[in-house]
């Protein structure tokens, strides 16, 4: 199904599975990183957003645009280039892309809790808490801002 180190082993996992239980399966697709032809860490996140849209337009059946991963890890990426801003841009994005994730607001608060911004920081904790209840982080972070 693959041999290039595509950083998609849930999905490989999940298909192997598919396939030993003799059940439909989906082809893995390759991560959107892979389609970037500069380390994203390099960029600025409107940069990296270009390219990601450049991409999911062109190349959609290539590329798994499919969770919030995708741009969630190339966010934490950018945060730990201390690129704050940067990864801001990223996460406020997948956040329009993925309302329902209660993951991309955790990132997005925990974005804006780094740049010391502590009321977008609460309003997406909150947000987050509010779509996965039991996220302890959130609830731990929200309690600590509130006060």
């Amino acid at each position: 199904m693959t041999n290039s180190k595509q950083g998609n082993l849930y999905n490989l996992n999940n298909a192997l599975t598919a396939i030993l239980d003799n059940k439909p399966y989906q082809q893995p697709k390759k991560a959107v990183m892979k389609g970037f032809t500069m380390p994203p860490a390099g960029m600025t996140g409107e940069q990296v957003l270009a390219i990601y849209k450049e991409l999911k337009t062109k190349q959609p059946q290539d590329y798994n645009f499919d969770d919030e991963s995708a741009l969630n890890d190339i966010g934490y990426l950018l945060m730990g280039k201390n690129k704050i801003d940067d990864a801001i841009t990223i996460f406020e994005y997948n956040t329009h892309l993925f309302p329902q994730s209660g993951n991309v607001y955790d990132s997005l608060g925990e974005a804006y809790y780094k740049q010391g911004n502590k009321a977008k920081a609460l309003v997406n904790y909150k947000q987050s808490l509010k779509l996965t209840p039991g996220n302890k982080t959130a609830q731990a972070v929200i309690t600590e801002l509130e006060k």
